[in-house]
């Protein structure tokens, strides 16, 4: 009787032991695969256009100019105010 109860609180102990370990990998390989993901990050590569492509059409001059000003405004639409 009193063996088994011992048996079974060891038993029990083990399993906690065992869970507490997990725990402690799941754990750590948590932090390592955040800080993995964190610090390993690429390096970004970014452009500026400095003139705007041939083929849209957009080749000479202001194409266009909206002031977003009252008076240019109707509703959700804007003039273009470029008097050409």
């Amino acid at each position: 009787m009193l063996s088994d109860i011992i048996k079974k609180s060891i038993a029990i102990i083990h399993n906690y032991n065992m869970f507490r370990i997990f725990n402690l990998k799941f754990g750590i390989c948590l932090v390592f695969s955040v800080s993995y993901l964190v610090f390993s990050a690429s390096v970004a590569h970014a452009a500026l256009i400095i003139q705007a492509p041939k083929y849209i059409g957009l080749t000479n001059g202001l194409v266009g100019y909206w002031s977003f000003d009252g008076k240019d405004m109707a509703g959700n639409a804007s003039y273009d105010r470029l008097k050409i």
